[in-house]
């Protein structure tokens, strides 16, 4: 996640993305809040120095300060070949501002900055659609890294609003939505502003399509203005200007308005910006920085929302939806999934905090939720940093993939290194042949692991057009880890518009039942503490991932150290310097080294150190402080790790007293600063008798005089 100074953080998908902060306190508060919600590793927060405005900057500036250092930092910090998601905290300019055109933040960091072409006659050169800016990743149902293989593009969302009470509110519908299954429903509004209700063609082809999935509710309307509805998983419309009631939205909801301006959200504006779906509950939402004219392409599909029913994330689900996202702005918490179905999972004989040893022999379990969703890979991070797949279960030649429909048969037998994907090619080009299509009187289309089958006979209901699948294995000996499946028995009829009869296939790889062991050799690994996260990967392009941690120790040489904070309790003033003792047990050492959210904090080259770390450099959260200790032999130990939650402003606070002699005590925060005023008379004015620094999550203070008249007593945190 970047923040301002800026962070990185990593999506559903265990190690998936960084996030980005800012400079200013809300920035950085936004960016923890995002990390402690979705557990993100403290290497994947990095942060940028940016102070020159909130809403614009120029294509050098997004470049020197954002784009550059990021791909920059994920090299130095080994995270390259995880990074899918990419988060944008508050405080970080949404408009970049190039000699050629005008992108928004999102999409320059998505694939990059792409310029405008000659516009028709009579329009702004906005109002272009540059070839180079079509997105391949659009309708793809495809796995985000088979289409962008590098290491150079990111699912890109940010995360802001108005305040950062609201902008911790899209954090929470995002994370709060997870496997809910919401019933709600989304509406797709017809209006009669005729320039921006050009989706309303589209809305029938969306709904048809989350109708066969059986688990979704859609309703087209026709509405001049959301205001007054409520209970809605998502809405899209097209308006200059409405209203939307407060709390609109349930957790997980997309929404969004196609009108020219709703990515201006930080400045003077006529139009109804994104926020406004923010604001009322939305977790994420859609709107151009520029003037696009009314192409459908710029803007989001109905589709994402059944993609959504799918099971992929909100960012999956955006730019899924967005044919040429160049001018738009993804305001969202992209790793929001309500229809993502996880498996379970567990380790086996490691209790927490187990000691290993040399080399050993571990296990896991991963059991998926049912036939439909197979298991298909495990991959380890120690760390947070990924170290290596345990085991993968693709399509194998000779697994057989079986349909027929309306009587007639046909199928595919698998080929040497074949793929989801290629599986789902192969069988539509084999049910699109014409004898086979002759006789069906239906076709085929690809849309990577899923397969759409539409009738070619208008007098022909739905319903009459049965439809079995099956699989096996060709030979003897050979493994079944390759399925199909179908929505339905039948086909479904669309009896809302003119659309023809369909049914969906969908191709799956992998396990319901997936025991992992696997032999880890600990004397490759620093001695200490270290996180063990085995991740796994449902068998299709949804890839929904289930991760399941423990907390071990290795010991293979005789070197130690122990990280202590030097306070009490496990909160400490974020306006205050916290101190940390490191030292380790011998004194051959070369380097300690301490770390935190957003990666390395100090060092020394001590045997022993005593760090101070300014809490207004990382801001209020939740923050893992640990160090790794290096001798001079070049062994390695890591300290274990502390958790320390620092606090900004307190609300009001209990304060007791207690005599013999006069105690004063109020619950407090470690390192901050507290007045101890007295009057003798309550018109008198206080006066300040003492300001007291709390080392613990309890302070007092002693009053020195002994023969005391009445007096009355304040405490206040210094200002």
């Amino acid at each position: 996640m970047v923040t301002k100074p800026a962070a990185t953080f990593p999506s559903s998908q265990f190690g998936d993305a960084p996030r980005i902060l800012a400079v200013d306190p809300d920035s950085l508060a936004l960016g923890n809040y995002f990390c402690e919600r979705r557990q993100v590793p403290p290497q994947n927060l990095f942060r940028i120095n940016w102070t020159n405005g909130v809403t614009t900057w120029t294509r050098e500036e997004f470049e020197n300060t954002l784009a550059a250092p990021l791909q920059t930092n994920l090299v130095a910090r080994q995270l390259t070949n995880q990074i899918e998601f990419v988060v944008l905290s508050m405080g970080i300019p949404h408009t970049v501002i190039g000699s050629n055109g005008v992108n928004s933040t999102t999409s320059a960091l998505f694939y990059g900055f792409k310029p405008d072409e000659t516009a028709p006659p009579g329009l702004p050169a906005s109002c272009s659609l540059p070839a180079a800016s079509s997105n391949s990743y659009a309708g793809s149902e495809d796995i985000f890294r088979n289409v962008f293989p590098g290491a150079t593009n990111f699912l890109v969302t940010m995360i802001t609003a108005s305040n950062l009470a609201q902008a911790k509110q899209i954090i929470d519908q995002g994370v709060n939505s997870d496997g809910t299954f919401p019933t709600q429903t989304v509406v797709l509004a017809k209006t009669t502003d005729v320039a921006r209700n050009v989706r309303h063609l589209s809305f029938d082809n969306a709904i048809f399509n989350t109708r066969l999935r059986g688990n979704y509710s859609m309703l087209r309307t026709i509405s001049a203005s959301p205001l007054g509805q409520t209970n809605l998983l998502g809405y899209q419309t097209g308006l200059y200007q409405f209203e939307i009631s407060s709390g609109a939205f349930v957790p997980g909801a997309m929404a969004d308005s196609l009108t020219s301006l709703g990515g201006k959200i930080l400045e003077p504006n006529d139009h109804t910006t994104l926020l406004s779906f923010i604001h009322a509950g939305a977790a994420g939402s859609y709107g151009t920085v520029v003037e696009p004219c009314n192409y459908l392409e710029k803007f989001p599909s109905p589709q994402n929302y059944f993609y959504q029913s799918r099971g992929f994330s909100l960012a999956e689900c955006y730019y899924q939806s967005l044919t040429n996202p160049y001018q738009g702005l993804i305001v969202g918490e992209p790793l929001a999934a309500p229809f993502a179905q996880s498996a379970t999972g567990t380790w086996n004989n490691l209790p927490e905090n187990s000691l290993l040893t040399g080399t050993t022999n571990l296990s896991l379990q991963f059991n998926s939720p049912d036939t439909q969703h197979p298991i298909q890979q495990v991959d380890l991070f120690l760390d947070g940093i990924f170290f290596k797949t345990l085991t993968n279960v693709p399509p194998i030649s000779g697994n057989r993939l079986s349909v027929t429909i309306a009587g007639n048969s046909t199928n595919i037998a698998l080929l040497p290194f074949a793929s989801i994907k290629s599986a789902a090619s192969d069988l539509t080009a084999r049910l699109n042949t014409p004898t086979f299509t002759n006789a069906t009187k239906a076709i085929a289309f690809a849309h990577g692991d899923r397969i759409e089958l539409q009738s070619l006979d208008p007098d022909l209901p739905g319903s009459q057009i049965s439809i079995t699948v099956s699989n096996d294995h060709i030979g003897v000996g050979g493994k079944l880890q390759t399925f199909i499946s179908a929505s339905r028995t039948n086909f479904l009829d669309d009896a809302s518009s003119n659309l023809p009869p369909r049914n969906h296939l969908y191709i799956t790889a992998g396990t319901t039942n997936l025991p992992v062991t696997f032999t880890l050799n600990t004397t490759t690994l620093s001695d200490g503490f270290h996180e063990f996260t085995a991740v796994a990967y449902e068998g299709n392009h949804v890839r929904t991932q289930t991760r399941v941690t423990k907390n071990v120790r290795v010991l293979n040489t005789s070197l130690s150290a122990t990280l202590t904070p030097l306070f009490g309790g496990t909160n400490f003033a974020v306006e205050g310097a916290a101190q940390f003792s490191v030292v380790a047990n011998t004194n051959n050492i070369s380097k300690i080294e301490l770390f935190s959210t957003g990666g390395l904090l100090a060092s020394s080259n001590q045997a022993s150190a005593v760090f101070s770390i300014a809490g207004t450099n990382l801001g209020v959260g939740l923050h893992p402080f640990y160090a790794i200790v290096t001798a001079t032999d070049g062994k390695v130990y890591r300290t274990e790790t502390k958790w320390i939650r620092l606090v900004g402003i307190e609300p009001a606070f209990a304060v007791y007293v207690t005599r013999f002699p006069l105690t004063i005590s109020w619950a407090a925060t470690a390192g901050r600063k507290y007045d101890v005023l007295s009057a003798t008379n309550l018109a008198d004015p206080f006066q300040n008798r003492a300001t007291v620094t709390a080392t613990n999550d309890i302070a007092q203070w002693i009053e020195p005089e002994t023969n005391l008249p009445q007096r009355f007593y304040r405490i206040r945190v210094s200002p």
